[in-house]
């Protein structure tokens, strides 16, 4: 069996990750850091500071005989329209070498906003691992929900015309959610029954109530549906309120 990639999903309009950004290479590790508690010397007061996680993604595109298949898995994936265009100026036809930032770019300009963009902030980033990377159906793991905060690149091998071929991205993303997602969590279901519509699935369903997809199964549990996988346009569905501890 092949081993899955870790995929990052770009969120397009608000809480809606229609593109994906191709990672090449697995990393070795992600390192979550999140403060709980606080002291003011007279009680322990909860710690409201979001999460981050860090993470070191390698790129290396040296190695000639391997570019077309690259390009195969880039060309595969719905990627930022503006690197499409422009594809061209990072291929070395002498050298036959690609340049690196084909695929780092997209991920470092994750720290800007985009002026195009209705979101008016830099984009949500859902980091997924395992399953298979298809958005509607996603069966995979969200490992972390946040903006790139902070992005180092550092190149490490060059071509004889000075092209970089070899990078590796230091990435720090900080958990954020929308304000009315904040406030939803407080008073976590306001209409507990909703009616389902076309397209929808139970993951969607719990990433719009819960912020987290991966926690349709207290859905489908609540329900008792016998196949999670097929809902009935029109039918209703009870989404209940999180239990303690987010209910994994």
């Amino acid at each position: 069996m092949a081993l899955e990639k870790l995929t990052i999903q770009l969120e397009e309009s608000k809480n809606k990750f229609s593109k994906e950004i191709p990672v090449l290479y697995n990393p070795q590790q992600l390192t979550i850091v999140k403060s709980g508690w606080n002291s003011d010397n007279k009680a322990l007061v909860p710690d409201d500071k979001p999460a981050s996680l860090t993470v070191d993604l390698f790129f290396d595109t040296s190695a000639p005989d391997s570019n077309s298949d690259l390009l195969n898995r880039f060309n595969n994936h719905n990627t930022p329209s503006i690197l499409q265009k422009t594809k061209d100026q990072f291929i070395s036809p002498a050298a036959q070498a690609i340049d690196v930032r084909l695929y780092t770019l997209p991920i470092y300009n994750l720290t800007f906003t985009n002026p195009l963009s209705r979101l008016g902030r830099p984009p949500l980033c859902q980091l997924v691992w395992g399953g298979k990377p298809n958005i509607r159906h996603f069966n995979g793991s969200v490992l972390f929900k946040g903006v790139l905060q902070q992005v180092t690149q550092t190149f490490t091998h060059f071509t004889a015309e000075g092209m970089p071929v070899r990078a590796t991205l230091n990435c720090i993303f900080l958990e954020w959610e929308e304000p009315e997602q904040q406030q939803k969590k407080k008073n976590p279901i306001d209409d507990p029954i909703r009616i389902i519509k076309q397209g929808e699935t139970l993951s969607s369903i719990a990433q719009e109530e819960y912020g987290d997809s991966s926690l349709w199964r207290i859905i489908a549990n609540t329900n008792r549906l016998v196949n999670p996988r097929k809902l009935e346009v029109g039918s209703l569905l009870t989404v209940p309120p999180l239990p303690p501890q987010g209910g994994r």
